[in-house]
């Protein structure tokens, strides 16, 4: 069975789909209710099912219309994306990546890297997204990025992998506390303080508590915050100490309220990586900006300066 959708009528299906009301949805869409309720008994009969329970008080979406509603929006996302593009090759941009990366990238490596590329290809638009490792490998992985940047994997994943950067995590106290006299030390030795951590399920949490878990000491975490900002806010009140990429702290470091202090583990050097999918299913475009970051990446020295700024989540 060969189904053929009028845009236009999938439009008002996802509209209804999210309001649960056809008098709202032909309100906002600027069409009569009548006129509306013919369309979706229409495309009904186009897919030959129920697409909607009519209730009282609205209407409720058959499991047959919430399939068909993922669908209408990836169908209308990408000719969203499509008009996008074609207007930029109307502007004489003859290219379009998209690149979901993690905050210390870019915070520390992204900005310089894309603007040799841009000289080199001023006629290719470059959208940058920021996202959390895990959430840049689902962007990559389900197609929505066509290159992730972030940290060495601590997931599994079938994504293709090369080496772009390095990044530091340091320890951050107080200006006042014990331990802000000292140059480095290692993290068992600061498992002795209360830690601020980060809330949630994240690649800072996956290190500081497996780095805690290797040494045997338990990480004593008194404070949870939602972002690294929120960590240094806590710092700087005494509330306790606490890890973070020093790329994030750089600002705040000069300001005078806390110290940053260098972490002796191995694991404090941390690997940043380009991820894509299969590189030769890649637009030409993208293959041109991946070359471009693994090359630079690649003369990079280990402790090249990180840039200042202030990040919500590793």
């Amino acid at each position: 069975m060969h189904l053929r959708f009028d845009l236009q009528t999938l439009k008002l299906f996802v509209t209804a789909v999210e309001t649960r009301n056809l008098a709202q949805t032909a309100e906002l869409e600027h069409i009569a209710t009548s006129a509306l309720s013919k369309r979706i008994s229409d495309l009904e009969a186009t897919v030959r099912t129920k697409l909607f329970h009519r209730l009282r008080r609205g209407i409720e979406p058959t499991p047959a219309g919430l399939a068909l509603y993922q669908h209408a929006q990836d169908i209308l996302r990408g000719l969203e994306r499509a008009e996008v593009d074609l207007i930029d090759y109307q502007k004489g941009i003859r290219g379009h990546v998209n690149v979901c990366a993690n905050i210390s990238s870019i915070l520390q490596f992204l900005p310089q890297d894309l603007a040799s590329f841009a000289r080199r290809h001023p006629d290719i638009k470059v959208a940058v997204r920021e996202a959390s490792t895990p959430a840049v490998l689902r962007s990559v992985a389900d197609g929505q990025a066509d290159i992730g940047v972030g940290l060495c994997s601590v997931v599994v994943h079938k994504l293709h992998t090369s080496p772009y950067h390095r990044d530091r995590m340091v320890l951050i106290v107080p200006t006042k506390h014990p331990l802000a006299k000292r140059k480095s030390m290692t993290f068992a030795e600061a498992l002795d303080y209360d830690i601020v951590g980060l809330h949630g399920e994240n690649v800072w949490t996956s290190y500081v508590t497996t780095a805690a878990r290797k040494v045997g000491k338990p990480l004593q975490m008194r404070i949870i915050v939602p972002s690294i900002d929120a960590i240094v806010r806590m710092v700087e009140a005494g509330h306790g100490i606490s890890v973070v990429p020093q790329a994030s702290v750089e600002r705040d470091l000069s300001y005078g309220g806390i110290k940053a202090v260098e972490l002796e583990d191995d694991w404090a050097q941390r690997r940043i990586e380009l991820f894509t999918r299969d590189p030769c299913t890649l637009s030409a475009t993208a293959k041109l900006l991946l070359e471009h970051l693994s090359a630079v990446g690649a003369h990079a020295t280990p402790d090249r300066q990180v840039r200042r700024g202030r990040a919500a989540k590793s």
